[in-house]
Order: structure tokens, then C-alpha cells, then sequence
């Protein structure tokens, strides 16, 4: 309920108490205390840790600052603050690789105190170099870390790192037996990774029925990809029994989210009235949204519906129109209809 009474003035945050003390660019040089800052962030007293940070005109202090409001620190996110806090490091010199190494410190600190998250993003940086040097060790044991610490996210970086032998030779097994362990706890990227690797057979025994009660839990959790790739699978009785109203659901939840592939497979259910009521105005609906996606398919079925007049009138240059992009986009019948159409 919206309220624009005087209790708004009664209590002010920690947060915005600071903001009213401390001006924005630090009380003055000789107040300035940047190694007690990092101390106090380190320590996980971000209250501190801004007065620290605040009373120093370094550019390095103000880039901290800036961490501090962009990830919401002890007390809300500001991201306008943060975003000026940022432009006076720069404005001091603070450069991009200074910051790259600033926030390497900010992630160790995290990492060594136990949190997963960043001992997951110390490994990332280690692999891509940000703000360190390479070093494919340093990544596996900050990845083992986090993984030992239940973070799925760790967990399936650590599959792709055994398989693709990040740190030397491959390891297939290993690599599989942390993506189940991520599985496990319903990781939605483990899930949907194990069910094309169950689907394809690739590095495990083929179970098209194992791939569809991955991606059914994957589903569950609202991931669009899963839902679609089970969508398809009852669609052509793929590995499960054919189920067309399982497949209609499962389309019509994808094709709400902007997925042109199953907007297209939706007004083939509407067009053929499979499990649907047969609707051409529904059909054309959802084809016209896929077409407009680039999917080569719809674009043929809605030129089709537009020349044969299947919508209440014929409209050959809406039909050319469509017939051409779906030509384009490589679909033999549209190719052979364009050469008698013309």
C-alpha cells in the first residue's frame, strides 16, 4: 500500500546516515586510512569499511567504494552512486588492469573466508586471466573448493574442465561424476547438459527416456530450453510415448517466452487441430510470431495461408513476401513454390 505521510521522515537507514556524514569524495587526505578499509571490508564490516574508504581520496578507495553500493554492501544496492563512485576512480587514473587486480583482491578475500560463489569466480579469473596470470592449477583447486562446498555452478565448471583437459590430460569420468553431483541437487545447466549427453548417447550408454526425465526436471524449474527439447521429443513420440497434448503444453509454455521454433510447432498443432481445437486464426497467429523470429518453416506455412486465402481473402503480396524469406532461409518447398509463382 502506497503511503506519502510523514513516517517516511521518522528513521533513516544506516546506510543513508552514512551518506549524510561522509561527503562523497573523503573528509581529507591526512584522515585517510585505505589499508584500515580493507581490513574492515575483509573482516565483513562494510559499515567500516566505507568510512574507511570514504575519509581516503585515493582512486583505488573510491573504486572500493564503488563495489561497495554496486553489490549492495551493508546496506542496499545504489547503482547510480556506485556508477559515480567508479568515474572518480577513473577520473584519478585508476586503470582497467588496476581494477582487474583490485577486484581479484576483492574476490580472494571473499574466496579465503569460505564463500563459495567467489572462490567459483577466483577459479573463472584464474582461467581467463582477469586481473592475474593464467593459471590452470590455481583454477582447479579455487573450482574443487567450491564444489567441496555443494556449488553446482563449480560442480559443472569442473565437468567441462576435466573434459575439455583444462589442466592437461581429459578426464571423462571424473568430469561425469561432478556434472551427476551437480544433477543432483537439481542444477538446472547440470540437468540439461546430462539429458544431451543421456539423448546423444556421447560419453554415456544412450537413455532417450533417462534425457526425459532430465529434462523434465529441468522443465519444472521454468527453464525454456528443457521444456521446448521435451516438447519435441512427445511431439514425435521421440524416446517417450508420441503425446501431443503433452507436446501442446509444453509448446505453448515455450512459445510464450519467445521461442520461435515452438511458436511454429504451435500453430502446426492449432493448423492440424492435434490435441487443440483446429484454429487457422491461432495458427496464423503463432506462425506469423515464429516467421517474424526467422523461423524458415512458419514463414512458409503463413505464405501458404496468405495465398490460398485461408484466412477469409487471398493476399499474394503478404504470400510472396513470406514465400521469399522462407526461401532465403533454406526451405526447399518455398523454393519450388517461388518458381511457379513466378
Amino acid at each position: 500500500m502506497r503511503s506519502g505521510g510523514a513516517a517516511w521522515g521518522l528513521v533513516l537507514p544506516v546506510w543513508l546516515l552514512f551518506l549524510l556524514t561522509f561527503p562523497l569524495y573523503g573528509v581529507s587526505p591526512a584522515a585517510a586510512d585505505f589499508e584500515a578499509g580493507v581490513a574492515a571490508y575483509d573482516r565483513g564490516d562494510f559499515e567500516a569499511a566505507r568510512r574507511e574508504f570514504a575519509a581516503d581520496d585515493s582512486p583505488e578507495a573510491s573504486f572500493y567504494l564503488g563495489r561497495i553500493f554496486d553489490l549492495g554492501q551493508g546496506g542496499p544496492r545504489d547503482p547510480d552512486l556506485a556508477a559515480r563512485y567508479y568515474g572518480i576512480a577513473r577520473g584519478g587514473g585508476f586503470t582497467v588492469s588496476g581494477s582487474q587486480g583490485v577486484k581479484f583482491r576483492w574476490y580472494l578475500s571473499a574466496a579465503e573466508r569460505g564463500d563459495a560463489s567467489s572462490q567459483a569466480r577466483i577459479a573463472e579469473m584464474y582461467l581467463e586471466g582477469d586481473g592475474v596470470k593464467k593459471d590452470a592449477q590455481q583454477a582447479e583447486q579455487w573450482l574443487l573448493e567450491a564444489a567441496q562446498n555443494d556449488y553446482a555452478p563449480a560442480q559443472c565448471s569442473l565437468y567441462e574442465f576435466y573434459s575439455n583437459g583444462v589442466g592437461g590430460e581429459k578426464d571423462p569420468g571424473l568430469a561425469l561424476s561432478w556434472l551427476h553431483r551437480a544433477a543432483d541437487g537439481d542444477y538446472v545447466r547440470a540437468l540439461t547438459t546430462l539429458a544431451v549427453l543421456n539423448y546423444r548417447g556421447e560419453g554415456v550408454t544412450q537413455d532417450k527416456a533417462e534425457a526425459a526425465r532430465l529434462y523434465t526436471r529441468a522443465a519444472a524449474q521454468g527453464d525454456v530450453n528443457a521444456a521446448y527439447s521435451l516438447g519435441v521429443m512427445y511431439y514425435h513420440g521421440d524416446g517417450v510415448g508420441q503425446d501431443y497434448c503433452k507436446a501442446a503444453r509444453l509448446f505453448d509454455f515455450t512459445a510464450r517466452r519467445g521461442d520461435s521454433a515452438a511458436q511454429g510447432l504451435l500453430g502446426f498443432l492449432y493448423d492440424n487441430g492435434w490435441c487443440v481445437p483446429r484454429d487457422k486464426f491461432a495458427a496464423a497467429m503463432w506462425y506469423l510470431a515464429a516467421a517474424r523470429g526467422g523461423n524458415g518453416q512458419a514463414q512458409y506455412n503463413i505464405a501458404v495461408m496468405y495465398l490460398n486465402g485461408e484466412l477469409g481473402r487471398t493476399d499474394r503480396n503478404m504470400g510472396l513476401e513470406f514465400m521469399e524469406k522462407a526461401a532465403a532461409n533454406g526451405v526447399p518447398e518455398a523454393r519450388e513454390a517461388l518458381v511457379k509463382l513466378k
